[in-house]
């Protein structure tokens, strides 16, 4: 058995373990809903009163002012719909929006992303990795699969960051590609070394020389539904 798939292997034994434990534990958040947000901004034009951007998390009860011509796209985490919104207000709702004196279309689009929350400690056989009952825990760790090789990584705070990715694949675990930016997103450069199909990656983003934010990824092609903004995003800190 290969390197990669052995290694994911120990981590699919390791959460079934950690999950067969701690399934009947309630989970713990860390945010009220309210400030826990439902949706992401995948474009907006037409619309300066709006009040968000390209890749800005939308909150529940959040309005969002369109206007007469303003168009807005959005992609809501827990019910996968993919929306747009023209003219109007828009309010945001947990799983949709809700619109006045506009138009909303929408379509359900393949759930991708987290679906857990991963703590991860390096030992002899590379990752131990334990997971949790809920993505919305508060916790650095999470683990994505998306669908390009170009991953886009996105956090919640805006500010100075610097970016690592660290090949999981390689004994030991090795960085692959660094760099710094400003804002609250940073796509993986052209000009880096290419991610391979299928191998564990591992994102480290540490925002005005703070506490880290970590997550795993890996990139497959085959998942279902175009190559969209969303299928590119790795989210930390959600």
């Amino acid at each position: 058995m290969k390197r990669g798939m052995m290694k994911r292997a120990i981590v699919g034994l390791s959460a079934g373990i950690v999950l067969s434990v701690s399934a009947g534990a309630p989970p713990v958040f860390a945010q009220s809903d309210k400030d826990r947000p439902v949706a992401l901004v995948e474009s907006v034009a037409l619309a300066p009163k709006a009040g968000v951007e390209f890749l800005d998390y939308v909150f529940p009860g959040q309005e969002i002012e369109l206007g007469p011509t303003g168009e807005i796209v959005l992609s809501y985490f827990s019910s996968c719909r993919h929306e747009t919104a023209r003219g109007g207000r828009l309010t945001v709702q947990k799983d949709a929006g809700k619109i006045e004196d506009g138009k909303i279309t929408s379509v359900k689009a393949p759930c991708q992303g987290s679906k857990v929350i991963v703590a991860k400690e390096t030992g002899e056989a590379g990752a131990s990795v334990t997971r949790a009952t809920s993505p919305f825990q508060g916790q650095d760790w999470s683990e994505w699969t998306i669908k390009s090789a170009h991953p886009v990584f996105k956090w919640r705070v805006a500010g100075e960051v610097n970016v690592k990715v660290i090949d999981l694949d390689n004994d030991p675990p090795k960085t692959l590609w660094a760099g710094s930016g400003t804002g609250k997103h940073l796509a993986y450069p052209t000009g880096a070394p290419p991610l391979k199909i299928g191998f564990p990656y591992e994102v480290q983003v540490s925002i005005n020389g703070g506490k880290m934010l970590k997550a795993v990824f890996s990139i497959d092609p085959d998942l279902e539904g175009p190559d969209t903004v969303l299928s590119r995003i790795v989210l930390l800190g959600r």
